[in-house]
């Protein structure tokens, strides 16, 4: 009977899915910051080294920067920020856009950039700067059609560098036919995490529901906030016109 040699491929030679998987272990190992962030530096290389997945690689860095940043000294948090803003520069950086762009209102002090996005060439970016306390509504959305009784997911990553506030949200209000609103849901950012983030929910539609929309809500007086990838989905099917602010 033949002896059949089993040869484990190094890592350097590994598909990506084998590749990932192998870090993700790492990183569920890992037990300190400069460890997650070494594992998050290995996902960079992985986008680089497997462009078709490269999207799928960023985040899993993004996650093991999230996992680390807490525990990092000032110093690691200083290499750690400028490691992300190189990371999220897109491949084709697009001229800023101000607002209002399509599917979107005004919102006050933001523009569509390049600066840090999530996929795609831009991103919603918001410079803030506010002398007064409390939540401040910026804007959002146009009106967008929804239908009652459908299960509806909702979703947006957001990125925050230098935030002070707890409460730096995006609201989903769906409204009747009258304008009268009906559901408020509101997914908060966490303060000042430079790494892209997902926020999600998912429910369903109430009765007397017919249209609803986006709003922008700031608690920090200083700070940087971008919002990317906004997505309202109806039974799976998109309903959220420009939600990644490529247009």
């Amino acid at each position: 009977m033949k002896t059949i040699a089993v040869i484990l491929l190094p890592l350097a030679l590994q598909g990506y899915e084998e590749s990932a998987q192998k870090l993700a272990d790492d990183l569920a190992k890992a037990d300190t910051a400069p460890a997650k962030v070494a594992v998050a530096d290995e996902f960079v290389k992985l986008a680089k080294k497997f462009p078709k997945q490269r999207q799928e690689a960023i985040d899993g860095a993004s996650s093991a920067y999230r996992a680390a940043w807490p525990d990092l000294d000032p110093v690691w948090k200083m290499k750690t920020r400028e490691r992300l803003a190189r990371l999220y520069v897109p491949l084709a950086p697009v001229p800023e856009k101000k607002l209002p762009v399509a599917g979107w209102g005004a919102i006050g002090g933001a523009k569509a950039d390049s600066l840090r996005v999530h996929s795609g060439s831009a991103s919603l970016h918001l410079k803030i700067a506010r002398k007064d306390g409390g939540l401040a509504d910026m804007g959002g959305t146009d009106f967008f059609e929804v239908k009652p009784g459908k299960e509806l997911e909702l979703s947006a990553w957001v990125l925050t560098d230098g935030t002070d506030g707890l409460d730096d949200k995006f609201g989903f209000v769906l409204y009747d036919a009258a304008g009268k609103s009906l559901v408020t849901k509101e997914l908060v950012a966490p303060k000042d995490i430079p790494a892209w983030t997902r926020l999600s929910d998912r429910f369903e539609v109430p009765a007397g529901a017919v249209k609803a929309k986006i709003g922008i809500l700031v608690s920090s007086k200083g700070g940087d906030l971008w919002w990317d990838d906004f997505s309202v989905k109806i039974d799976g099917k998109e309903q959220l016109r420009n939600g990644g602010f490529e247009k």
